[in-house]
């Protein structure tokens, strides 16, 4: 129907990458074989573009006019899609974080942990752009200058330089971070890194090798 039709398409302008029917139907609660209907006559239309049964939009300024539009609404399927995340891509770290970012309206504690993951994760595949990303996206929100500032500063600094091979100096910037306001994911994160710098201090003659 066309009301099913205007409910993908809305959801999937939320989706911060590339989107399949799973994760819409998921998030908008309907049928797989209706959403993907929907997505083949979307692409059909020339709205969205496919490829190995993911979906993106063509234009991204159709995107945003149609994400603002579904910002309009009441109900906005953000919880939804950090679930279907949560659930079957647990490593889709970003992507949870700003779809719960999105549903809290700002960042706290929880989404935090998830964009240190992230980072974690993006210097291992060198998506070094996404790391840009999400300092941006941390420093720009002015409600959490506590947790950028006394975390995660002092994180994405340690992490440079230990892929600098500069363990001594990594160390230090862990040991600035308030772990008073972290929480167990991020302490974790914490010991994983010093850890690391610990081993590789101490065998100089080893490469650094993602783990």
């Amino acid at each position: 129907s066309g009301k099913d039709l205007e409910d993908i398409v809305l959801t999937c302008s939320l989706c911060v990458d590339c989107f399949n029917r799973q994760i819409i139907a998921y998030s908008t609660k309907k049928d797989e074989k209706v959403v993907g209907e929907g997505l083949q006559i979307y692409t059909k239309e020339r709205l969205f573009e496919e490829k190995s049964n993911e979906y993106s939009f063509v234009s991204e300024e159709i995107k945003n006019i149609l994400e603002q539009r579904q910002l309009n609404n009441t109900k906005i399927p953000y919880i939804e899609l950090y679930n279907y995340l949560s659930k079957y891509k647990r490593d889709s770290y970003y992507e949870r974080a700003f779809y719960l970012m999105r549903y809290y309206n700002g960042i706290n504690v929880d989404v935090l942990s998830l964009f240190m993951l992230a980072i974690s994760k993006s210097y291992v595949i060198g998506e070094f752009w996404r790391i840009d990303k999400i300092t941006h996206i941390v420093s720009d929100d002015h409600n959490c200058q506590m947790y950028y500032n006394d975390i995660f500063l002092h994180y994405i600094n340690a992490n440079e330089y230990f892929w600098k091979k500069q363990y001594k100096k990594a160390i230090k910037e862990l040991d600035l971070i308030n772990e008073n306001i972290s929480t167990s994911i991020i302490r974790a994160e914490i010991d994983r890194l010093r850890f690391k710098c610990y081993y590789y201090e101490n065998n100089t003659n080893n490469i650094v090798k993602a783990t």
